[in-house]
């Protein structure tokens, strides 16, 4: 159903009520519209300011026509509006005003003119209102017109009526005050109507100055932000690369992940073949030293046997012997012992000393007479006798000397892994080896160098410069196993 027409009181038109301002005027209450369309009340407001070009006088003409309210504060906000909006058309002022009037903040100023605050000061001051002013200016013009007038009749009666004579002399000096009075009070309103102007004016050069240094904030902002828009992208670039970067990087995190998984098959591979290695090593270590011992047996045996060789010869054999035998040996040991004799006494104090830890000179004396003892269970073991009593005492001795033993760094860090490098550090060390024949087949027994140039160093190196070296499975087991031709 289409809504009802409302005439405008002052174009005629019939048009809708949204084409009309609401009112709380008491005289509009029927409708709560303003009799006139918006057009029109447009229209007064922008002749106002031709005539008068000032904003604030136009409004308040312009709301005394409609008899509606004027505000300051309600005329500052539609200022502060018409500003930061960057209106340029003057037409849109008036809507802004009478919006905000009809807004919240406009609900306690006045519901008509006569409860606008300029209302009683329009008839004390002429504040703000030049039409006032001029007003009063022509009423006093028309006064001084009638006083003079007035002057003249009373000139002529004085002529023709001397009686009255003093009675029009006393008027006339009435009328002149009157006139003083009008002439004052006009200087007075021409006064007001120039420092109005000025006021004005100074308030036209404050606003002008506001809204250039808004105007300038607004291209420092615009400014402020085309530069934020440009660090915004560069910093999104960036992100981008990061997160390329970090994807070629989870990528290379793969690869070692899987090149350390296959490492660690490989070693534990490469750990159980050394540990088979390790156990026919250990047996055939066993069967040498078996081998060794046999042959010990029949070397003592012999030794007997050289017992029954005549004094003479036995003189002989024994000074070849003493000759042999180097004189630091006797110094250690004392006589009674053949070569292989110190040979192995020797070799078993090194080897005591080597792992354990002698410091005190009692201390040295109990390692002498264990070691003694060693060589002489030794000797009654190759030639069947018994020795039960012999390893008592070496077990007394062994208890009362409470030697310490040294800490071996090796095993602490390899922490078991390395069972076979020891393994073979004490066969170079205390048993014959192959060093002499081939150096390079013990030079890395545990293939410490490899596995650290495989999964260390080259991994590092990948990550760090971004290069792509990587082994194959294959390469991986043959650099485990071994070089086939070193076989």
């Amino acid at each position: 159903m289409a809504s009802k027409l409302i005439n405008c009181t002052q174009c005629g038109k019939g048009l809708p009520e949204g084409k009309f301002y609401f009112s709380r005027n008491k005289k509009y209450a029927f409708r709560k519209k303003l009799p006139l369309c918006k057009d029109c009340v447009i229209e007064n407001y922008i002749s106002e300011y031709s005539s008068v070009g000032d904003r604030r006088e136009a409004m308040i003409r312009t709301c005394a026509t409609l008899d509606i309210t004027f505000s300051d504060n309600i005329f500052e906000m539609a200022i502060s509006s018409f500003v930061t909006r960057g209106a340029t058309e003057e037409s849109s002022f008036p809507a802004l005003y009478i919006s905000y009037l009809n807004s919240n903040p406009g609900r306690n100023v006045g519901d008509d003119f006569t409860d606008s605050e300029i209302f009683n000061k329009l008839f004390e001051s002429g504040y703000g209102v030049s039409s006032n002013v001029q007003f009063k200016y022509d009423r006093a013009e028309e006064d001084i017109i009638n006083l003079n007038n007035q002057l003249q009749d009373l000139e002529i009666l004085n002529g023709s009526l001397s009686k009255e004579n003093e009675l029009l002399k006393s008027e006339n000096t009435k009328l002149q005050t009157r006139l003083t009075s009008a002439e004052t009070q006009l200087a007075t309103l021409k006064i007001s109507n120039e420092q109005e102007v000025a006021r004005k004016e100074g308030l036209k050069i404050k606003l002008e100055s506001e809204i250039n240094k808004i105007n300038s904030e607004l291209s420092i902002s615009k400014q402020n932000l085309a530069n934020s828009d440009r660090q915004l992208k560069e910093k999104s670039d960036e992100l981008l690369n990061l997160q390329k970067t970090i994807k070629s990087f989870d990528k290379q995190v793969l690869v070692l992940e899987n090149d350390a998984e296959v490492a660690t098959k490989n070693l534990e591979k490469y750990t159980a073949e050394k540990e088979k290695e390790l156990l026919v090593l250990n047996s055939k270590y066993e069967t040498e030293t078996a081998e060794l011992k046999a042959k010990i047996s029949k070397l003592l045996i012999e030794i007997e046997d050289l017992k029954f060789i005549p004094k003479k010869e036995e003189d002989e054999v024994e000074d070849v012997l003493q000759e042999k035998i180097p004189e630091e040996y006797i110094f250690e040991w004392g006589n009674g012992f053949n070569l292989d004799d110190y040979k192995f006494l020797n070799k078993k104090i090194e080897v005591w000393k080597e792992k354990h830890e002698i410091v005190k000179e009692s201390e040295d004396v109990l390692l002498h007479k264990i070691v003694i003892l060693e060589l002489k269970i030794r000797k009654k073991e190759s030639t069947g006798d018994d020795t039960s009593d012999d390893l008592k005492l070496l077990q007394n001795l062994m208890k009362t000397a409470n030697f310490v033993e040294k800490k071996s760094v090796n095993a602490q860090s390899s922490g078991g892994k390395f069972l076979i490098g020891l393994a073979a550090e004490d066969m170079e060390k205390y048993e014959p080896a192959e060093w002499y024949e081939d150096q390079k087949k013990f030079k890395d027994i545990e293939g410490i160098d490899e596995y650290l140039k495989t999964y260390v160093t080259r991994p590092l190196k990948n990550f760090i410069t971004g290069s792509r070296d990587f082994d194959s499975v294959l390469d991986n087991l043959q650099s485990l196993d071994g070089d086939p031709d070193d076989e």
